[in-house]
């Protein structure tokens, strides 16, 4: 309730345009991987974005992964997201139903991790099933 909705192929025409258009000479899955750090850089410009990431410097990356779901959540009206903690700095983040390409979500989470001054952040996916990574 009162979150736009974005349907899922609108949206993923959009991210292939943009990314031929702006990331043309880059392979696929880096391209995307850039367009989510981009999307978290140009975040951070608007008056919005500033308020909303300022703590992250000193959150930390513990916190920011837990938040995960939830920060997602909150701009999607579809997907099912948990994390685990399977040990010390490791986490298990599973993402069903998502909208997004797993690379696009990769490159959001890799530039809060350098926000955060999070050093040797290494963040991998794989796919599970359909739509579910």
């Amino acid at each position: 309730v009162g979150k736009t909705e974005r349907p899922c192929l609108v949206a993923d025409r959009l991210n292939d345009l943009l990314r031929r258009n702006c990331l043309g000479g880059h392979p696929l899955r880096e391209a995307r991987r850039l367009f989510g750090r981009a999307s978290v850089a140009h975040s951070r410009e608007s008056i919005l974005g500033r308020v909303m990431l300022a703590a992250t410097p000193i959150m930390g990356m513990a916190r920011i992964v837990r938040l995960i779901p939830r920060n997602f959540a909150a701009t999607t009206n579809s997907g099912t997201r948990w994390v685990a903690e399977v040990g010390p700095r490791h986490w298990r983040c599973d993402f069903e139903d998502e909208i997004m390409y797993p690379e696009i979500i990769q490159g959001t989470i890799k530039a809060t991790g350098e926000m955060a001054h999070v050093t040797g952040l290494q963040v991998r996916w794989m796919m599970r099933g359909p739509k579910h990574f």
